[in-house]
């Protein structure tokens, strides 16, 4: 799953960052847990809460070869 966002974000993980670029992230099974055993639950999530029009938060695992990668994401009520 890709998400876009309209913020810099990576930089401090040494990921390219272009000005005035369109930032995607990328939500990767790996990288939910070591099994991938919630990668359903937490794009379905992100999913609702956009849909919700709730506020989510990322939290970046590393860099991927063009993307940086999701590693645990945060619903606010």
């Amino acid at each position: 799953m890709h998400i876009q966002v309209d913020y810099t974000v990576g930089s401090t993980l040494g990921c390219k960052v272009d000005p005035g670029a369109a930032y995607m992230l990328d939500l990767n099974k790996a990288s939910i847990s070591q099994t991938g055993e919630n990668y359903e639950l937490v794009s379905s999530t992100i999913l609702a809460a956009f849909m919700a029009q709730k506020d989510v938060s990322f939290h970046l695992y590393q860099c991927g070869p063009s993307r940086p990668i999701v590693g645990h994401v945060r619903v606010r009520n």
